[in-house]
């Protein structure tokens, strides 16, 4: 009976709570914290103030993401054996979201950039009706940086890069930056 009450239920919420520092009432931000040290860390011990009281020894090993890494070269990504996502099709949604970002990018940019060659590189000036600009067709009033074709597909294949990246076993920054990079110099 014990097997099936809610008592290891009772536990793990009394550790989440004493990694707080018995927080009745912690923010998303520190409940995932403390949920993330105890599935490291292997720490799921009941308090003696508790609800619930641990009968068995059983303990869950999980091993470390740090010995996992070791093994892998620096430049690979995990392929998966199936494509659930297809990653080259992201759709009209995301390629609308993404042309209204690259006109924010290209605006940012723009501000830190002294040539005007390369400031007239960044926008476009034709008025295009085209599928990924509705969204920024839409939503102008006057004041939004339509972006070039260059920089519209230099955000979609980072868009791309990062979702291929949420399934990758390696989530290094310098990985997904230096995958970034070989998308974009194949882009011209």
């Amino acid at each position: 009976m014990y097997k099936v009450s809610q008592d290891h239920i009772e536990t793990t919420f009394s550790a989440i709570r004493s990694r707080g520092g018995y927080n009745n009432n912690p923010t998303c931000r520190q409940f995932n914290a403390a949920y993330k040290r105890i599935l490291v860390h292997n720490q799921v011990v009941g308090s003696i103030y508790g609800n619930g009281t641990i009968l068995n020894k059983t303990k869950n090993y999980i091993e470390s993401s740090s010995s996992l890494d070791s093994d892998l070269p620096l430049n690979s990504f995990h392929q998966l054996d199936h494509d659930y996502l297809d990653i080259t099709n992201v759709g009209h949604f995301v390629e609308n979201i993404s042309n209204y970002v690259a006109g924010f990018e290209a605006r940012a940019v723009a501000k830190k950039v002294t040539c005007d060659n390369c400031k007239k590189m960044l926008f476009t000036t034709t008025n295009t009706s085209a599928s990924h600009s509705q969204l920024l067709e839409q939503k102008d009033r006057g004041g939004l940086s339509k972006p070039s074709e260059t920089v519209r597909k230099i955000c979609l294949e980072a868009e791309r890069v990062f979702k291929s990246s949420l399934f990758s076993v390696n989530h290094k920054k310098t990985l997904i930056f230096s995958r970034i990079k070989q998308k974009i110099i194949c882009i011209n």
